[in-house]
């Protein structure tokens, strides 16, 4: 019975985050983050406000657990996604790129806001800001280890995530500040980049950026 009990009250804990999460978004989807309070949030959840810090200390803390699922554990995901998927390296970052330039292209008002609150947190919050960089890079050199010698001479999965790391917010700053930025273009360059200078010549097959055979 005890047990059963304290299930059901982590799934009900689950299911009010959750929907925390949901109606954060839907707010900022539809009137822009500047717009989100806390009183529209618990208006539009249906809680009291005593109930949402209970679950977020602060306004501050919703965005930051919104940018953590939506945008770092998604990145994440995806990595790990391609690195089970796929057998060597140059395949691995060839589907990855495909999927990436795929998510970037259905990205819209939301993801804009998370990730402009993302870049400003960098500044405003040192602490979170390094938190944050460091879990990318840790993503990033996921994507690139490799036990085969596939990195081009002199170079290690840790270098190759902080030059992609620092590309890849470059294009995204540019994205957000120019609504014509060729994203797609931008994406197909660094990878270009990255294929023809950080994979050992030895192991490259196919340079170009098209549809690889796996699912």
């Amino acid at each position: 019975m005890t047990v059963q009990a304290i299930t059901l009250r982590e799934k009900r804990k689950q299911a009010i985050r959750q929907k925390i999460h949901t109606q954060a978004c839907l707010i900022i989807q539809d009137t822009g983050l500047n717009n989100l309070t806390i009183d529209r949030v618990c208006q539009a959840t249906g809680i009291t406000k005593k109930t949402f810090y209970n679950y977020f200390p602060s306004r501050h803390t919703l965005l930051l657990s919104l940018c953590q699922s939506l945008l770092l554990d998604q990145n994440l995901s995806l990595v790990r996604h391609v690195c089970q998927q796929t057998t060597t390296l140059e395949q691995r970052l060839q589907h990855f790129f495909l999927r990436f330039k795929e998510r970037f292209s259905h990205r819209g008002t939301l993801e804009k806001e998370l990730i402009r609150f993302l870049l400003t947190n960098f500044i405003d919050h040192r602490d979170e800001g390094t938190d944050i960089h460091q879990q990318m890079l840790a993503t990033y050199a996921e994507l690139f280890h490799s036990d085969h010698h596939e990195l081009a001479p002199g170079l290690d999965s840790q270098l190759c995530a902080e030059i992609t790391v620092g590309m890849l917010n470059t294009i995204t700053l540019d994205w957000l500040s120019d609504e014509h930025c060729p994203i797609e273009h931008r994406l197909d360059d660094l990878y270009q980049f990255i294929n023809s200078s950080m994979i050992s010549r030895s192991s490259v097959n196919n340079p170009g950026l098209t549809e690889p055979p796996i699912s």
